[in-house]
């Protein structure tokens, strides 16, 4: 069973798990400390009136405290007695050459970040760690379930704020939830996380992964049954996962396939060769590229663009492909929809963009525009890329 794992206040990417970062208040001091009801205090002592988000200036970055080894959720009470017991000087803070050494390797490495954060265990045998970020705000790295479930359910809107890099805003247009920043980006979940949630939606879902699951299983026991591969055959695992990967995810995000597993069961079997994909070859590119530059300060990629240096005018064109795509993806659902209702017929909202297409704000008015439709959707066709 994988480990359990979160990182507050880290760097968000495709592929890596989503981060968090303990809203704080750098204008109180640790003895204006106030009980909040609707929120209570971090229990690292981050957070809005954190013990350690007010003492660190000049001091410490970053907290660790150590959690009794438990099977139940982290509670509220729990959470403000651990705040309000911690001590700045039982801190463990990873170095920036760890930290950033990490990073790239992760950048690089099949499971991303939660392997950079193993390593952090390892190295400190620590469950959660300071990071002092180079890069931005600092951040809490922690394998403590008890703790994840805190930061991601308990108290989850304690923890608002990512380090977004400027690349991220540049081409992400500061929209989507991997692109955007506070109430915005809690809204925002809060919206794609709706189909995820629902019984119904959740037995679709789990019927997709199953017969997805089942076809791709079947395509390579059909290719271990034919002549010549009674020892083995070589295939690219890698892509037909992601094949499988978008193939479950696109239903869900806009009730639509691809095909993909199709597709790769031609190739597993010999029948045919894969045609690239245009929107699976721009997520391709775009991951790659953005591999490349997420640590690059944007004055320097944009420094680079003006000199014909660097690839910051790729990944730009990559999402503006995907986003074209994307509009048209959008316009074929409203068209469905309008179409249904023309003749008089329910249109049963099916998949997230659904639930968002006609979605209406406190005046009556459409709440999102199709850029920012796309911008979720496109979030959680990334999650599945």
């Amino acid at each position: 069973m994988a480990p359990c794992l979160a990182l507050v206040g880290g760097i968000p990417r495709m592929l890596l798990p989503r981060l968090a970062r303990a809203s704080s208040s750098s204008s109180s001091s640790s003895g204006d400390e106030k009980s909040d009801n609707s929120g209570g205090e971090c229990p690292l002592g981050f957070g809005k009136n954190g013990r350690i988000t007010n003492a660190v200036n000049g001091v410490k970055n970053a907290a660790y405290l150590a959690f009794m080894s438990s099977s139940t959720p982290l509670t509220m009470e729990e959470a403000r007695a651990s705040a309000a017991a911690a001590d700045p000087n039982d801190i463990t803070i990873l170095e920036n050459k760890v930290f950033l050494n990490s990073l790239k390797e992760a950048i690089s490495d099949p499971v991303g970040m939660p392997a950079a954060m193993l390593d952090w265990h390892k190295y400190y045998d620590r469950d959660t760690v300071g990071i002092v970020n180079p890069l931005g705000p600092g951040c809490v790295s922690t394998i403590d379930p008890r703790t994840v479930e805190y930061v991601c359910k308990t108290n989850a809107a304690n923890y608002r704020d990512r380090l977004l890099p400027d690349v991220f805003r540049v081409v992400l247009k500061d929209l989507g939830v991997t692109g955007s920043q506070g109430e915005y980006n809690r809204q925002h979940r809060k919206v794609c996380q709706k189909p995820f949630i629902n019984a119904n939606f959740l037995k679709t879902f789990s019927s997709v992964v199953e017969s997805g699951v089942g076809h791709l299983c079947d395509s390579w026991d059909m290719a271990a049954a034919m002549p010549g591969n009674e020892k083995g055959f070589t295939q690219d695992v890698d892509l037909h996962s992601q094949h499988l990967l978008l193939d479950i995810i696109s239903p869900i995000s806009f009730d639509y396939s691809f095909d993909l597993l199709g597709k790769s069961r031609n190739v597993i079997t010999g029948v045919g060769t894969f045609k690239p994909n245009k929107m699976l070859e721009a997520y391709h590119r775009s991951a790659e590229i953005m591999g490349e530059v997420i640590l690059v300060p944007l004055p320097l990629l944009k420094l680079g663009e003006r000199f014909g240096i660097g690839r910051l005018r790729e990944l730009i064109e990559a999402y503006d492909s995907l986003e074209v795509m994307g509009e048209e993806i959008i316009k074929r659902r409203r068209d469905a929809h309008k179409s249904a209702e023309a003749e008089g017929k329910v249109f049963e909202q099916n998949c997230l963009l659904d639930t968002m297409l006609f979605m209406e704000d406190e005046d009556g008015n459409l709440a999102y525009t199709d850029e920012e439709l796309w911008g979720d959707v496109n979030d959680i066709m990334a999650a599945g890329h």
